[in-house]
């Protein structure tokens, strides 16, 4: 598989973003991802090393961001400040949110449920167990008050994901990683 081809996978959300299918290492270095978003946003460069270096140091820098981030949509989008828990407490649920998009990244078929397929016309979608799990609520509670502003949470770390894949496709074609010369290489025509 050839970097484009991967990036190619990648871009479309459809592959699993941790590891090159079958090789069981990560897609991109430490090194090649700083080369790669040098002059970015620290959250972009963090996401890359996060998600395709496998660096997990950087969790809490992103939870951090990911955090503020929802602290301003908060306000913006009127957002309750708490939601009761399993126990029927108050309690501030952004954290949880940030936490759980992180996992999901890491490890998304723990986040499937059973109707990740096709719902029928007029059912709901079931929700993950582990969301639940994770953020200590209920189903009801989910999905009323915490499955929005999980969404822009998500979305947030999947636009970092994205600005920093399309600095690593620049990076990687000034850098000779694809090209005509390559491919003739590879190929050997």
């Amino acid at each position: 598989m050839t970097p484009e081809m991967l990036i190619t996978l990648t871009s479309c959300r459809t592959a699993q973003l941790m590891r090159v299918p079958g090789a069981g290492k990560p897609y991109w270095t430490i090194a090649e991802a700083g080369m790669a978003c040098g002059g970015l946003e620290p959250e972009i460069f963090a996401a890359m090393l996060y998600s395709y270096a496998g660096a997990d140091d950087v969790g809490g820098q992103l939870e951090q961001s990911l955090l503020a981030f929802g602290e301003v949509m908060r306000i913006d989008e009127r957002w309750p400040a708490t939601v009761p828990n399993i126990d029927g407490e108050r309690f501030d649920y952004l954290p949880s949110l940030a936490r759980i998009a992180l996992a999901e990244e890491r490890y998304p078929w723990r986040f499937r449920s059973a109707a990740d397929g096709e719902v029928p016309v007029g059912r709901p979608r079931t929700v993950s167990p582990f969301y639940l799990v994770i953020a200590k609520v209920s189903g009801i509670v989910w999905v009323r008050k915490l499955a929005d502003p999980y969404a822009a949470l998500r979305w947030r770390y999947i636009t970092w994901l994205s600005i920093g894949r399309a600095h690593m496709k620049r990076w990687m074609r000034r850098e000779g990683y694809f090209g005509a010369e390559r491919d003739k290489a590879i190929v050997g025509a």
